[in-house]
């Protein structure tokens, strides 16, 4: 600020202009945004600033004059008075911009938050809904596998009979638990792969490695159950379109590790859209493990392979006798 009493200068500039630059801030918070977010009358809008630009150029000509004649010694004749106001109009309505910027990036901010929210609780609502229809598609299947073996009198009947149960009792109640055990959820894992090859007249060609140590760690229920749900719910369109499935859990500290590879046979006509069908998957997992999933899927010729992380609770207090428990490297293999 120029002239001999710096500081007294610049506290009467800020007694005459900056009430403007205070007015201007309110007047583009309450009167100008909502004819642009609420109304988008964009025309309006910018009449109004138009206006409040002529009215705040009107008030801060009476300022200058007002603080010419209070900083006496600010060293500039009276017909300074319009240059002064022409800045000081500048520097309001600048602030009144920014403060505009300021709300609309917050309005913004809080409405893709919200969004986000909204399609979170409807994922939430939807998995409460899939919770409660206990998977027609596996019941029907298990139910028929077990018919066809009780009608050929085959001894893998009980088996059958009793890992259905297994099945349906951890579908009911365990599924309602925030956590599981890993040791739990991998064998309900290979009671579904089990029940789906029975119920099949050509088997498929699964081949599954287990590798790592499950003691002590804990999983959301249904994570691979769900998974391996819906791609034998989409073979069952497309049967004749696979070679094989290779499944690879890598079980480590915090997180656990699946690669899931389907190999489908070539010139085999269109199969199934597997973006489409990991797409609910991943809306799921997203739902269940906020900030602690990753799902990428890819795809290399006929193989298209899904890559999945998803994080676990670990607690080395817990002890279970479950056999896996002890396993450092399993391989399951059907053909």
């Amino acid at each position: 600020v120029p002239g001999d009493h710096i500081y007294h200068t610049a506290a009467r500039s800020l007694l005459c202009f900056f009430p403007v630059c205070i007015l201007s801030i309110y007047t583009c918070l309450y009167l100008l945004s909502p004819l642009l977010a609420k109304h988008k009358q964009y025309t309006w809008f910018v009449l109004g600033f138009l206006g409040m630009a002529i009215v705040f150029l009107c008030i801060n000509y009476f300022g200058a004059q007002l603080f010419l004649r209070l900083a006496y010694y600010y060293g500039k004749p009276e017909t300074a008075s319009f240059n002064l106001a022409f800045i000081n109009t500048t520097h309001a309505l600048i602030i009144g911009g920014i403060s505009l910027g300021i709300q609309f990036s917050k309005n913004w901010y809080l409405r893709q938050k919200e969004n986000i929210l909204l399609a979170r609780q409807k994922v939430v609502t939807e998995l409460q809904l899939e919770k409660a229809r206990i998977y027609p598609r596996f019941l029907h299947q298990s139910l028929d596998s077990l018919r066809k073996d009780l009608s050929k009198g085959s001894a893998n009947a009980s088996s059958l009979l009793l890992k259905i149960s297994d099945l349906l009792s951890y579908i009911l109640y365990d599924n309602n638990e925030k956590w599981v055990a890993l040791e739990k959820e991998l064998i309900m894992m290979q009671h579904l792969i089990d029940i789906e090859q029975s119920g099949r007249i050509k088997h498929l060609d699964l081949r599954i490695s287990i590798s790592g140590f499950t003691t002590g760690k804990y999983i959301v229920p249904m994570t691979l159950f769900q998974l391996l749900e819906h791609v034998f719910g989409a073979l069952d369109e497309h049967r004749s379109s696979l070679s094989r499935l290779e499944l690879d859990i890598q079980i480590r500290i915090q997180e656990l590790c699946v690669t899931l590879a389907i190999v489908q046979q070539k010139n085999n006509g269109s199969g199934p859209d597997w973006s489409k069908v990991f797409y609910r998957t991943g809306q799921r997992l997203d739902a269940i493990y906020p900030g602690g999933c990753q799902l990428k899927l890819k795809k290399e010729g006929s193989t298209c392979t899904l890559l999945l992380q998803v994080a676990l609770q670990y607690s080395g207090d817990v002890s279970s006798s479950i056999s896996l428990s002890e396993t450092t490297t399993a391989l399951y293999e059907t053909s």
